[in-house]
């Protein structure tokens, strides 16, 4: 592993409605597929253009984040 600082590109790809799901709606569609495609566009977007990059880049997907 270099010691180069590194570049996190992250999105998050759960919605839950853990409490009162009845009233409240998980809104994944807008909420987590627009940043979900987002960065799978950056992605490809990088993948696909020969671009040299000054820093390592990391890409994240996470989940569980309305649980803390």
């Amino acid at each position: 592993m270099d010691d180069k600082e590194r570049v996190i590109i992250s999105a998050h790809l759960d919605s839950t409605a853990m409490f009162a799901p009845m009233i409240m709606a998980a809104p994944g569609a807008d909420d987590d597929g627009s940043g979900v495609v987002t960065l799978l566009e950056v992605i490809r977007l990088i993948a696909e253009n020969p671009v040299e990059l000054n820093r390592p880049v990391e890409f994240i997907f996470f989940s569980a984040e309305e649980a803390g």
